[in-house]
């Protein structure tokens, strides 16, 4: 039987997993959000999002948004890949230690929401949105690697890969394909939003673009497949 039949009826929570409230409707909150054709979204993740959102825009004066996702190498010891996702909080600390090296006026205050899925390949990967304080940094700079291999430039895009790369103890110069900038879809650009408050448009447009994150197909049903920073 198809997803699509399998929900036809709408359960209030998802089938695989009692705890999850399942949302069907376009918009939450009065904000649109992503369909996807194979099944709900996850109501306590739009919830949390949302709530990660309207923090950093209490917080700061202007947030940089952006999407990333991060892929493990061909022929990585699945043994690894554990429920715990102990490498992905490995790579926050990393991320954390290289945002911290930035030698600026302002604090990067990283915060950021992440899903974990799993589809047809051998591992899972992950979605990532990370917000940041825009007078600290507000691009993902050239996410090409560096002439000669690896990634050794001081701008964001390099700095996710080289945290990526520690956590999961991988060479650098190997590390092509494994952090993936999000573009948006018509243009080849990065997915990259200046959030204000106030700016009901552009929160829109960012929570749409959290809100894929939320959604239930590809999610493993049982252990930890989306989280935060601290709320």
């Amino acid at each position: 039987m198809s997803s699509y039949h399998r929900f036809a009826q709408h359960p209030k929570r998802h089938p695989h997993n009692p705890h999850w409230k399942c949302h069907y409707s376009g918009t939450f909150t009065g904000l649109p959000v992503y369909q996807h054709v194979n099944g709900p979204l996850i109501e306590q993740y739009l919830e949390r999002s949302l709530h990660i959102l309207q923090q950093a825009m209490a917080c700061q004066r202007r947030t940089f948004v952006c999407r990333m996702d991060l892929r493990f190498p061909e022929g990585y010891p699945a043994a690894t890949l554990d429920h715990h996702n102990v490498l992905l909080l490995n790579f926050w600390r990393y991320l954390k230690r290289e945002l911290a090296a930035t030698a600026g006026k302002y604090r990067p205050c990283l915060r950021f929401l992440w899903a974990r899925e799993h589809e047809s390949s051998e591992t899972h990967h992950y979605h990532l949105m990370l917000l940041l304080n825009y007078e600290a940094i507000f691009t993902v700079g050239n996410y090409s690697p560096s002439p000669g291999g690896g990634y050794y430039r001081n701008n964001l895009t390099h700095r996710v890969v080289r945290s990526w790369a520690r956590a999961i103890e991988w060479p650098l110069e190997n590390m092509g394909g494994r952090v993936q900038v999000c573009l948006h879809p018509n243009t080849p650009t990065p997915v990259e939003y200046c959030l204000r408050l106030g700016d009901d448009e552009t929160l829109a447009s960012v929570f749409y673009a959290a809100s894929y994150l939320c959604k239930a197909y590809s999610k493993i049903p049982y252990g930890h497949s989306f989280g935060s920073s601290r709320l």
